[in-house]
């Protein structure tokens, strides 16, 4: 994860089918992310202005799995590859991180002012 310090406000789905519409449909703002089957997708990208790219974090010890650029993939691909990668048994590839997470009323930070 190329942002460490980054603090990120994150939204919650139940379905892979929802989340897939929202990530890949739409160019978040730097510290948005998603949390949905024990997974955090945080984004990882330099700004709204380029390829959007996700750390993919195991929530449980909070260590990342992969990392993904949306930006590149069709909605097929990272539905398939979400699926896979909340499996039992991908590995934890990349350590753990330490940003923070926190409520949508508590955020403020200059990039989504």
């Amino acid at each position: 994860m190329m942002h460490t310090q980054r603090a990120y406000q994150v939204k919650a789905y139940d379905d892979l089918d929802a989340l897939t519409k929202a990530i890949t449909g739409i160019v978040w703002c730097p510290c948005c992310g998603f949390r949905w089957n024990g997974l955090l997708f945080l984004n990882d990208a330099t700004g709204p202005d380029g390829a959007q790219e996700y750390a993919v974090i195991r929530e449980r010890g909070m260590v990342q799995v992969e990392s993904f650029t949306v930006s590149w993939m069709t909605p097929e691909q990272f539905k398939e590859l979400a699926a896979r990668i909340a499996e039992p048994g991908w590995p934890d590839a990349y350590g753990q991180v330490y940003n923070r997470i926190e409520a949508a009323e508590g955020h403020h930070c200059h990039l989504c002012a």
